[in-house]
């Protein structure tokens, strides 16, 4: 870890200061407990990892010959990338989204249809899948592998000497404490603090959308294509 990295119970520790809460280091406050804190961390935590492309990993599947869906890995949030990779020579290409909610045969194109996948689809499928059309025959089948570019999971935050997940800017775990702290106060039936909520919210999407403006497009940075 670097200089700007912090533990999950410093992170606990800056909430409660910025809710005026704070009673000493590893206690909990008069309000909030620490345990209340640490609910609310953990949803800014996933919701930064759903938001930027900051916290990623790769997967190869390889097709078999007939079979037109595939098993996402578990920790997949949701793919940025899909594509093809030539097992025989590395050349790579973005394959394209289509929605089968459009006008489209799928019988025809699913079953009797064999080939180079060159569109894959995920809606109607459980949220861990993925479809490729046409189906992959013995030709493309055993030339091509499905290479998959896609938003991860975060690593859990469990004991309070858990450092969040290293894919993340270490800048912005100070800012950690103004998501968890606006998301505690918006809990509230208190009028006042659910108005100061709106204020740390700012911050923290100020700093999110800081993060999401320098990573630059996703086509530039991943030649991503739209899920």
């Amino acid at each position: 870890m670097g200089n700007y990295a912090l533990k999950l119970g410093d992170i606990i520790d800056d909430t409660l200061r910025v809710l005026k809460d704070f009673r000493g280091a590893g206690l909990d406050g008069f309000r909030w407990s620490r345990s209340d804190v640490l609910y609310a961390v953990k949803q800014i935590y996933l919701d930064l990892a759903r938001e930027t492309h900051t916290i990623f990993n790769t997967i190869d599947i390889a097709f078999v010959e007939g079979t037109y869906i595939y098993d996402l890995p578990a920790d997949c949030i949701y793919p940025t990338r899909i594509g093809l990779t030539s097992t025989t020579n590395g050349t790579f290409y973005i394959i394209l989204p289509r929605s089968i909610t459009e006008d489209v045969d799928m019988t025809s194109l699913l079953i009797p249809s064999e080939g180079l996948p060159n569109w894959f689809y995920r809606d109607s499928l459980d949220f861990n899948q993925i479809g490729v059309i046409p189906t992959p025959g013995a030709a493309s089948g055993t030339d091509y592998i499905l290479d998959i570019t896609y938003v991860r999971t975060p690593s859990g935050l469990v004991d309070e000497g858990d450092y969040p997940d290293s894919g993340l800017p270490e800048f912005l775990q100070k800012d950690f404490k103004y998501g968890a702290a606006a998301l505690l106060l918006s809990m509230t039936s208190d009028k006042g603090l659910v108005y100061k909520s709106r204020v740390f919210m700012g911050k923290w999407l100020g700093r999110v959308n800081m993060v999401k403006d320098n990573q630059l497009s996703p086509t530039v940075r991943e030649g991503a294509v739209p899920i």
